[in-house]
């Protein structure tokens, strides 16, 4: 959530984390960064399938055909 919702790099939720005494490596944040986009991978595929789907995109409220 930090990562995504706050834009903190993984070094500082690494220096964060030490802080509060848990010691989690940039290296095991980033596996965990990866792991999660895999298991999303199917409901990003979905969403794409459903945004592409339709006659018309908008993007910023301006329909482009």
């Amino acid at each position: 959530m930090a990562k995504f919702a706050d834009h903190l790099p993984m070094y500082r939720q690494a220096e964060i984390y030490a802080r509060e005494g848990v010691d989690l490596d940039r290296a095991l944040l980033a596996s965990w960064v990866g792991a999660a986009s895999a298991l999303l991978r199917p409901l990003v595929d979905a969403v794409r399938r459903h945004v592409l789907a339709a006659s018309k995109l908008h993007a910023d409220d301006t329909p482009i055909p």
